[in-house]
């Protein structure tokens, strides 16, 4: 029942309000105040002191009429500046909003709402999700927004500042419900880094070992220092390997005999 309303309600959209510049009409408010002043000078004459057309007491209605007319006239006298805008009200219905800067005169009966067109920043609470292999990361939105319907922000929503804040929130978090962060997830790929790095690294320890290796063996045979036949370079090999690539150090063992005995 409640959505079928909320759907039926009518949507507003913005249009432009009425207005005039307000230097002619400020002229016209000063010109009323001032005709009613002189007005007001004659009724308090005595009578036969001056050439007067009316009766005091018609002299005095007429001013306080153009006191009155001037100073509902002086009531639409407004002042927009820029980035700015001003929505009109007319005994309840919307009539419009002004976006033209400067002194400006409308409607004297039209309730008047002045409303922020300058650009806002507004910045998310930060929220732990994982990334695509599996690191745990903090991520948050900065979102740099205006009031594009002025219309729309007062009439559509409660509170458009806070309705804005919700929505950025939304978005946030229905993106990070698909990388959502576990700590179980996260110890696990923090296994397989430390797998991985451990992995790499021993990788280029055995390059370099065999590098190494094949440098000694080559440099030991040009230099005609010893001569190794298979047997001898394979366990020459081995034990270079062992040397180069083991974690504890190396523990010299002598051997008083031969290969073979």
């Amino acid at each position: 029942m409640s959505a079928r309303k909320i759907s039926s309600a009518k949507a507003y959209l913005e249009f432009p309000g009425f207005s005039l510049n307000g230097w002619p009409m400020l002229f016209v408010t000063v010109g009323l105040w001032v005709a009613a002043f002189y007005c007001a000078r004659l009724a308090m004459e005595p009578a036969g002191t001056s050439a007067r057309l009316l009766s005091a007491d018609s002299l005095a209605g007429i001013a306080l009429f153009l006191v009155a007319l001037g100073s509902l006239i002086g009531r639409g006298l407004t002042i927009i500046r820029p980035n700015d805008a001003m929505i009109l009200l007319f005994f309840g219905a919307y009539h419009g909003t002004v976006r033209t800067i400067g002194f400006r005169w409308c409607n004297p009966l039209a309730k008047r709402t002045k409303i922020s067109l300058k650009a806002r920043n507004l910045v998310s609470d930060q929220l732990k999700v994982n990334d695509k292999r599996g690191n745990p990361i903090e991520i948050a939105a900065v979102v740099v927004w205006r009031i594009a319907d002025t219309a729309q922000a007062v009439f559509e929503v409660e509170n458009y500042d806070n309705y804005v804040r919700i929505q950025i929130e939304s978005a946030v978090r229905h993106l990070a419900s698909h990388l959502a962060y576990a700590p179980e997830i996260a110890q696990t790929m923090l296994r397989r880094h430390q797998a991985e790095a451990v992995i790499s690294a021993r990788k280029k320890i055995v390059q370099g070992a065999v590098s190494m290796v094949e440098m000694a063996l080559n440099d030991l045979q040009a230099r005609g220092v010893v001569d190794f036949d298979p047997e001898r370079r394979a366990a020459m090999v081995s034990n270079l390997l062992v040397v180069l690539c083991g974690e504890s150090e190396a523990r010299p063992v002598i051997n008083t005999g031969t290969l073979y005995h």
